[in-house]
């Protein structure tokens, strides 16, 4: 890269083949671009560099189809260049623009309209100090998309982007399409426009934004990012006011929450126990093993399943009315039921070496109705252990990847958090997903509910926790535990009924389904949502609950 870097530079100070350096000098006096006279040598063509070093420089209004091979604003003195409508087509089998191309020139790019078109690379700040302000239009560029150069020359290139409209394209299938200079000096804000990237660049993205370099409304939290979801096969880059949240209600638990199913949820009081969300009750789990170690895991009914430890092997056990169950795979091994769905129940299996250390953790599905074990791994995975299951959709981790297996189909989908160090998926109901992400190595875990549909991540942590992990989830409720200053605690949290899709957000989706029943009794997804519980009628108390949280940004 180095070595090509420095024959563009020889080859733009000599010229390339039959390329000519047009300077912009305004002699004719109306600024524009297509005007010969405001040109040293006539309108740049095809195969010419256009050089601006005057501020104010040419404006590309709608009757303008300006084109160059080379172009450079800012290089050698301040330049600037306004377009407001037409097309400039910055293009050939070799081509660059530049804004603000040596250490210490200056140049901007402000455009309201109109197209930008170029076959190659497009940089912001190259080694100088370069502004793109884009307010609309639409920028399509063939090559990299770089802000502040910095890779071979120092900290030198300075780059900002402020992306306040209109559309960027970048079709280069290069891994770092869009190459922001990480100095501290360059920076991409995004208000009102879209980015919009060749391939799957969310780790990029999200690099970027944790670095600080990538910002949505002056806040990386604001910047919203999806692959191969809003465009096919590319990565969508946007902004909102405010990171994206999900409207609902917390209440701290008497126990740490592991499963929950209807009204009722399993966890740890300092003993196994089971707590009544209806009557705010809160019980011993009697009839379990005689161990020091129980842990209830899941919950289906009055079916429990969990593992406990007794003097060598950890055990896994199904709860029922009666009584438990032993639930040991059929190796000498350890066993840990994590999930239960109908007469399905998933977990893990390892065997210990000398040390007495887990060698190798694989997967397993226990069918209640033939007793049979059958063991499920990723392929090529070291390590699988399945943590949940509902229908025929089950989820776990395998090595360092967080996954989904499709029974039906026999298919496994990797699913982490763009950009994360590592992710755990805990729970699942229907098309949501609960579990943990951590941002780094020594970092404390944050919850997030990830819509399997929508492909959408949102993170949600207790308020005022250090640190939150989401372990189950049944419908509109969520359970796990989080940390503040008093302690260790569990929650609660329950959905927005105005959420009537659970699809995490309100918006004119649930509207239409709550229209779709107006002045009429309630269908599946009700929309009766008011008072809580219902009245038997959708009507204006319920579209006041609705419209409250949609303006409320949930």
């Amino acid at each position: 890269m180095k070595r090509f870097i420095w024959v563009l530079l020889i080859s733009i100070s000599l010229g390339v083949g039959n390329a000519f350096a047009i300077n912009w000098t305004n002699n004719a006096g109306d600024g524009l671009w297509r005007t010969a006279g405001n040109w040293d040598a006539g309108i740049p063509g095809p195969i010419d560099t256009a050089k601006i070093n005057k501020v104010p420089g040419p404006t590309i209004d709608s009757n303008t189809a300006a084109v160059c091979r080379f172009l450079a604003v800012g290089d050698g003195a301040p330049g600037g260049l306004t377009m407001t409508g037409g097309t400039l087509n910055v293009s050939s089998d070799w081509s660059w623009t530049f804004i603000a191309y040596s250490p210490s020139d200056v140049g901007t790019f402000t455009m309201s309209g109109g197209t930008v078109t170029t076959s190659s690379f497009f940089y912001v700040g190259f080694q100088g100090t370069g502004t793109l302000t884009m307010n609309g239009g639409t920028m399509n560029i063939g090559g990299v998309f770089g802000i502040g150069y910095g890779e071979d020359f120092g900290t030198t290139g300075k780059g900002t982007v402020n992306l306040n409209g209109g559309t960027i394209n970048v079709a280069s299938t290069n891994p770092t399409n869009l190459n922001i200079n990480t100095n501290g000096f360059s920076r991409l804000d995004i208000t009102g426009g879209i980015l919009i990237l060749a391939g799957d660049r969310t780790s990029l993205i999200s690099g970027y934004k944790t670095n600080g370099c990538l910002t949505g409304y002056g806040l990386p939290d604001n910047v919203i990012y999806d692959y191969n979801s809003t465009t096919p096969g590319k990565t969508t880059v946007w902004a909102v006011t405010e990171p994206p949240k999900i409207a609902g209600t917390w209440t701290t638990l008497p126990l740490e929450a592991y499963g929950i199913d209807g009204n009722s949820i399993i966890g740890d009081a300092g003993y196994p126990a089971l707590y009544n969300i209806t009557t705010d009750s809160l019980t011993a789990v009697g009839n379990l093993p005689v161990a020091d170690r129980v842990a209830l895991q899941g919950i289906d009914g009055d079916r429990i399943v969990g593992s406990y430890g007794d003097m060598f092997w950890m055990r896994g056990f199904l709860h029922e009315t009666a009584g438990w169950t032993p639930l040991d795979f059929p190796v000498p091994s350890n066993t840990f039921a994590n999930g239960i769905d109908g007469n399905n129940i998933v977990g893990s299996y390892g065997t210990n070496n000398m040390l007495g250390y887990a060698s190798s953790q694989h997967g397993f599905i226990y069918n209640l109705n033939n007793q049979s074990w059958t063991a499920l791994d990723k392929p090529g995975a070291n390590i699988t252990r399945l943590n949940d299951i509902d229908g025929s959709t089950i989820i776990g981790f395998t090595d360092s990847n967080a996954v989904l297996y499709n029974m039906n189909t026999q298919s496994w989908t990797i699913i982490d958090m763009p950009g994360m160090y590592l992710t755990d998926l805990h729970g699942i109901s229907g098309d949501n997903i609960v579990g943990s992400y951590w941002v780094s190595e020594a970092s404390n875990p944050h919850g997030f509910v990830y819509n399997i549909t929508a492909q959408r991540w949102i993170t949600l942590d207790m308020p005022g926790a250090v640190w939150t992990c989401m372990w189950g989830i049944d419908g509109d409720n969520i359970v796990g535990c989080y940390e503040d200053g008093s302690g260790r605690h569990g929650f609660l949290f329950k959905f927005s009924p105005a959420d009537l899709n659970k699809d995490n957000k309100v918006n004119m989706l649930d509207y239409a389904i709550l229209a779709s029943q107006w002045q009429q009794a309630p269908t599946v997804p009700s929309a009766d949502i008011a008072p809580s519980g219902g009245d038997g009628i959708v009507d204006f108390r319920d579209l006041g609950v609705m419209a409250d949280e949609w303006l409320d940004g949930a």
